[in-house]
């Protein structure tokens, strides 16, 4: 190595044909700097002491890449790996916390198939919980309660049917052959009658042995360890360099497709044909959709929004000081904007405000004055969840608002803009129609500040909104 050095920026060459371009500290590479590797793998990002040490960029010479955290050389901390090089892995990502070069905590793996896998990783391996021995008895115990119920309730409708019939003969032998068939009939609906109160109280009896079975078996599963199902760890080969040199160790091979495989005794040579399977999970937990795994925050991230409104809010009159002077006004007002989520409860939004127009005529002239007002509002929006499908939603922030008049007379034709800006608030409630789409009403406030106030203490409005998610 070179000593002496202070701080400066160069390019050092090993002799293992590594490269290094960046800064130096004291001879070492130190701050942010960039390694291309003999074997054609490369990082850019922060080294420390000559290794990749905090934030940056590595890919494979096969053309994988991770974006992350490192320490010492290691993938180490939170990242992202992304599987591109051209083989079946090709697509897949990973997302979530490193270890050693390898998935240990808390992920999320994508197929390139769409599966979605949302949980812990321990050494590369998912941690699936297993299904207990108990838990596969009681289920078979509710199954044969079930089967003698039913042979139970087939015995007695015979037992019932065959006593029907005995007594309709000896009725039938009877001299009175109305009453023998009365009564015939008495006993067909005290048979259908009990019948109907036995099958009662054999459901009732099996709904409440499967509930009982349910909890005892929830019960086992949860004092279950947790089954770590194989998963192939990444290969990595470490390149030791001469003793002169000091750059990191190098993984060679990068981290192999993780494919949903049973945690049973099925292997994946029983599945696939082959035995390099890089995960094997149960499918009760692949199978599961990206909407059941994944949180609200992150199914609906940005959306549009559009809104109808009247009010006076909507249409700011400038009233007439002349008596020969009326004036109207058109209240209707319409909103386009869009948001986005930043967490389940907070968000931004931006909206284009139409708000009607009002006009001045003074009937003892052609003059008139006719004003178009528009608003643009920048604000954050504040959401508590109030029932299943119901959203409370409040809100405030900045708007910058323009008033278009145009004056026309015998004489003169003039248009002008005036613009203003304060602030605003909104309060009001969303019904969710499914996962995507929302509609509610809200009341919505702006602090006058118009270049002729009409209203000193502010104007209100109601607006009927809806909420659409695209991503």
């Amino acid at each position: 190595m070179l000593f002496g050095f202070g701080n400066c920026i160069g390019t050092l060459r090993f002799s293992n044909g590594d490269t290094y371009t960046g800064e130096f500290n004291y001879g070492k590479p130190n701050g942010k700097g960039s390694f291309a590797y003999a074997n054609g793998d490369s990082y850019s990002g922060t080294v420390a002491e000559g290794q990749r040490h905090g934030s940056g960029t590595y890919i494979s010479a096969a053309g994988d890449k991770y974006v992350g955290q490192f320490n010492e050389g290691k993938f180490e901390g939170v990242g992202t790996y992304y599987f591109l090089a051209n083989n079946r892995s090709r697509g897949d990502v990973y997302a979530g916390e490193f270890s050693s070069n390898t998935f240990n905590g808390q992920g999320r793996y994508t197929h390139s198939n769409g599966q979605v896998f949302v949980g812990s990783f321990v050494n590369g391996r998912k941690a699936v919980p297993i299904v207990a021995p108990e838990t596969l008895l009681a289920q078979a115990e509710v199954q044969r309660l079930a089967e003698e119920n039913a042979k139970q309730k087939a015995q007695l409708e015979s037992q019932l049917e065959a006593e029907k019939r005995e007594q309709l003969v000896r009725e039938k032998q009877g001299a009175a052959v109305l009453v023998a068939q009365a009564e015939a009939q008495r006993i067909a609906e005290e048979n259908a009658k009990q019948k109907a109160q036995l099958e009662s109280q054999l459901e009732a009896e099996r709904r409440e042995l499967l509930a009982r079975e349910k909890q005892a078996a929830a019960a086992l599963v949860a004092k279950q360890d947790v089954q770590v199902a194989p998963i192939a760890s990444p290969a990595l080969a470490i390149v030791v360099v001469s003793a002169g040199d000091k750059a990191a160790p190098q993984p060679e091979a990068v981290l192999t497709k993780l494919e949903p495989v049973p945690a049973s005794v099925e292997t994946a040579q029983q599945l696939y044909g082959s035995q390099d399977s890089a995960v094997q999970a149960p499918q009760a937990a692949e199978s599961r959709t990206e909407e059941q795994v994944t949180a609200y925050g992150e199914r609906s991230k940005w959306y549009v929004t559009g809104g109808l409104g009247t009010s006076n809010s909507y249409s700011i009159v400038t009233g007439c000081k002349s008596p020969s002077c009326s004036t109207s006004a058109n209240d209707l007002g319409v909103m386009i904007g869009f948001g986005k989520d930043l967490t389940k409860n907070i968000g931004i939004e931006a909206n284009l405000y139409s708000l009607g127009t009002s006009t001045s005529q003074w009937t003892s002239s052609s003059e008139k004055l006719k004003n178009d007002y528009y608003l643009f509002t920048l604000g954050a929006t504040f959401s508590k969840e109030i029932t299943k499908k119901i959203n409370l939603n409040a809100g405030g922030g900045y708007y910058i608002s323009l008033v278009n008049s145009t004056y026309t007379s015998s004489t003169l034709n003039t248009n002008k803009d005036y613009q203003y800006d304060s602030s605003f608030v909104h309060l009001g409630a969303l019904y969710e129609i499914d996962g995507f789409a929302s509609i509610g009403i809200k009341l919505k406030r702006f602090t006058s500040r118009y270049y002729s106030i009409t209203d000193p203490d502010g104007v209100y409005g109601y607006e009927i909104a809806l909420k659409y998610s695209i991503y």
